[in-house]
């Protein structure tokens, strides 16, 4: 049986680029969680975009607040509400 790929809600993606910018400064597990859940969520609508989310999730030393900052608008400015 072949899985469908599910489209998340606008409300799901709004939901995850407020807790990212909530994140922004907070922990480093924060960012880090908040930034995963906002590559899953654009991984069937934008995989550029997406990619950069999980890149920085696991960037090392840590994801700044400043660059998660960037992303979130980056995110909001190309993908339709």
């Amino acid at each position: 049986m072949r899985r469908r790929r599910v489209e998340p809600t606008t409300d799901e993606l709004e939901r995850a680029l407020r807790l990212a910018r909530e994140a922004e400064g907070r922990q480093v597990s924060d960012r880090r969680r908040a930034l995963g859940l906002l590559a899953r969520l654009l991984g069937s609508r934008d995989r550029r975009l997406s990619g950069a989310a999980s890149e920085l999730a696991w960037a090392k030393p840590e994801p700044e607040g400043a660059a998660l900052a960037t992303l979130v608008a980056d995110v909001e400015r190309e993908l339709p509400s």
